[in-house]
């Protein structure tokens, strides 16, 4: 790698969507093939189909992904507006375009449905469905949790970055990573059920650890052959985590060291992950990270990630309601899942870059319009 620094930093980084499409296919085979499965019939499944199943449902990790781009981009965004004076109307125009018309679109087709009642939708309204359960209110669909985390980061992280130098904002940031895991143990050991990955004080850590990426990168110091010797650092940590904690019960989150610390290795792993496929993407091995079908995904993955879920659910009840027999086949052999994988995942895939494509696209023409006329 050559020391001089190759403007990892660009207004458009490709190589991100590769990542933004992992993230989601991770997201979707969990709903797929774990979330809305039948429990009982996955346990009776053996040999590969049975360690498929174990490492897809780990594809909730997407999410923590999504966490760390997220806190990646718009931290860097942030940063570099920092000194406009449309600042704050900027950024929040954009936020509000990209992701408000895809989702209010949901919320009506959960509530013409019968998915969700008035309740939930108004703690979604206002970004508090992450905390429903605080309100005496169900989260009748589990997505929208994380959207409410990054809404409520948004709120919260510009006026931090308007207001302090980097290097506070540096410090702000470690001390979220540290401060977490604690209020993860407090929690965990003072209460064992309470649920300890939606509330954004117990994950806010993903989207710090993003932040401090955005700040190193825009550093003298980040030069091309550091930030890679620094991801390659980060990947060999999260594995080494991982496999100390491993005995330990790392992976479950129903003993005090998995509680606390479930996602902390692949925070750093994901990371790690993040500064590779920023060199990689600006190198001469750039094509390893731009691979079209996964960019696609990428591209798609906000509506994928918002309407997924949904489509299984109501594929289900279609299927049920007209041959239950064949919803039980469905859901009771490695054949059954992966066809209604390819048909249910399609329908998703399908509605998603339609979405994208004539409706998100349509208020993405307006980002570039100066929120301040």
């Amino acid at each position: 790698m050559p020391e001089e620094n190759n403007s990892l930093i660009r207004p458009y980084m490709p190589e991100l969507d590769l990542l933004r499409g992992l993230a989601i296919i991770m997201v979707v085979l969990f709903h797929a093939f774990y979330w809305t499965a039948d429990q009982m019939s996955l346990y009776k499944f053996h040999g590969l189909a049975k360690l498929a199943v174990s490492i897809i449902s780990g594809g909730w990790l997407g999410v923590q992904l999504f966490f760390i781009l997220s806190g990646f981009l718009i931290t860097g965004i942030l940063l570099d507006s920092k000194q406009r004076p449309d600042f704050y109307r900027r950024f929040y125009w954009r936020r509000m375009l990209r992701i408000i018309p895809p989702y209010l679109a949901l919320l009506v087709v959960l509530y013409v449905l019968g998915i969700a009642q008035w309740p939930f939708l108004l703690t979604c309204l206002f970004f508090v469905s992450n905390i429903s359960a605080l309100f005496g209110v169900v989260l009748q669909y589990a997505p929208l949790w994380s959207l409410a985390v990054e809404e409520q980061f948004y709120l919260i992280w510009p006026q931090a970055v308007r207001r302090f130098s980097s290097k506070i904002l540096a410090i702000l940031a470690v001390f979220i990573i540290i401060l977490i895991p604690v209020m993860r143990w407090v929690a965990f050991a003072s209460d064992s059920t309470q649920d300890l990955y939606h509330y954004t004080w117990f994950v806010a850590d993903g989207l710090a650890y993003g932040a401090l990426i955005a700040m190193y990168l825009r550093t003298k110091q980040a030069s091309r052959n550091r930030v890679f010797r620094v991801g390659i650092c980060l990947l060999a940590i999260g594995i080494l985590i991982l496999a100390v904690g491993l005995p330990f019960g790392i992976l479950h989150r129903t003993n005090l060291i998995g509680a606390i610390f479930q996602i902390l290795p692949w925070n750093i792993f994901f990371s790690g992950l993040v500064m590779l496929t920023m060199v990689i993407g600006t190198g001469k091995w750039r094509k390893i990270v731009l691979i079209r079908p996964l960019r696609y995904f990428g591209y798609i993955s906000y509506g994928l990630y918002l309407i997924n879920l949904l489509v299984f659910y109501e594929f289900d009840n279609i299927v049920r309601y007209f041959t239950p027999s064949l919803n039980n086949m469905l859901h009771q052999s490695v054949l059954g899942l992966l066809v209604r994988f390819l048909v249910a995942g399609g329908i998703a895939v399908l509605i998603a870059s339609l979405s994208r494509k004539y409706f998100e696209e349509f208020f993405l023409k307006f980002k570039n319009i100066n929120a301040s006329h």
